[in-house]
């Protein structure tokens, strides 16, 4: 569990960061594609890990889609200088 909690603030972190700077479509539709592979990650592992691979598979998820997405776009923006 600390796992996820220690993403989520990085994640909410870098929201505000990309609120900060008008980039909502980009979040939006961040958010659309988490919820998708989370959903869909959450059901394949509760299947085989029990009810741990509910947290797990929302870990992989928001790592694979949103931060990892979030880092990449703060980058691009202070390489453009718009941070």
């Amino acid at each position: 569990f600390t796992a996820w909690t220690t993403l989520e603030s990085i994640g909410n972190s870098f929201g505000t960061m990309l609120n900060g700077t008008g980039r909502l479509k980009e979040q939006v539709v961040l958010a659309v594609i988490f919820a998708a592979v989370c959903i869909t990650s959450k059901v394949f592992l509760v299947s085989r890990m029990g009810p741990a691979g509910i947290l797990i598979g929302a870990i992989m998820s928001y790592l694979g889609t949103t931060i990892i997405a979030y880092m990449l776009i703060a980058r691009r923006l202070v390489r453009t200088g718009e941070l």
